[in-house]
C-alpha cells in the first residue's frame, strides 16, 4: 500500500493562500498526480481524510473519477449544524497563510453539507469512523446519515476524542484492514495473490 499525504496550500507551511475553497481542487491535484504514477493501480485508489479532510475526501469522491472507496474519520457533514466559533477560527488562521479568522468563519458556512453530495457516492464503499467523546464534533453530528449510501460501513470509538488520540493503533487497524478489502475487490482476478 502505498501513501500520499500533502498539505493544502497556505497550510503548515505550504506555499500560497489557504481557502476552504480551494481544499478540493487542491486534493485533486494530488489524485491525478497519484493516479499517474507508474507504481499505482489506478483502480485502488481511496481517499482517506479526518476532520474537514474527510469532507474533503468524500467531497472529491463524489465528483472524481477512478475512487475506489473513502474512510472518512469524524468528516464534517453539515456546517449550517456545526458552526465554526470565531475563537476556534482565532486559534487556527495564523498557521494558514493569507486568510483572516472572519474570513474562515464564512468559508466554512458557505462548504456544502453532505447531503447534498450523497447521492454521487450511493454505490461507493464508504467507511465512516466516529469518536463517542469528539469534542468538536460531537456524535449526534452524525444522526441524520443518508439512507441512500447503500455501502456504508459504520465504526464507533467509545472512548475516542476527536483526533482519536487514544486509540490510533486500533484506529490504524481498523482503516487499513477495511482499505486492504476495497483494494482486494478492485483487482482483477488474475492479479490477486
Amino acid at each position: 500500500m502505498h501513501c500520499l499525504h500533502f498539505h493544502y496550500r497556505g497550510s503548515w507551511g505550504s506555499g500560497g493562500e489557504y481557502a476552504l475553497t480551494n481544499l478540493v481542487p487542491d486534493a485533486r491535484v494530488a489524485l491525478d498526480w497519484l493516479a499517474a504514477h507508474p507504481r499505482v493501480d489506478p483502480r485502488c485508489i481511496a481517499l482517506v481524510g479526518i476532520s474537514l479532510g474527510g469532507w474533503v475526501a468524500l467531497t472529491l469522491a463524489s465528483q472524481a473519477e477512478g475512487v475506489c472507496a473513502v474512510a472518512a474519520l469524524s468528516p464534517l457533514l453539515d456546517p449550517l449544524r456545526l458552526p465554526l466559533p470565531l475563537e476556534l477560527a482565532r486559534e487556527f488562521a495564523p498557521s494558514l497563510t493569507g486568510v483572516t479568522p472572519e474570513q474562515l468563519v464564512r468559508e466554512w458556512a458557505a462548504v456544502p453539507a453532505f447531503s447534498t453530495i450523497a447521492p454521487r457516492l450511493a454505490r461507493m464503499p464508504l467507511l465512516l469512523v466516529t469518536a463517542e467523546a469528539d469534542e468538536v464534533f460531537p456524535p449526534d453530528h452524525y444522526a441524520d446519515l443518508p439512507a441512500a449510501l447503500q455501502r456504508l460501513e459504520r465504526v464507533r470509538f467509545p472512548r475516542a476524542d476527536h483526533v482519536y488520540s487514544s486509540v490510533r493503533s486500533g484506529l490504524r487497524h481498523v482503516v487499513c484492514s477495511w482499505l486492504l478489502d476495497q483494494f482486494d475487490r478492485n483487482r482483477p482476478l488474475d492479479a490477486r495473490t
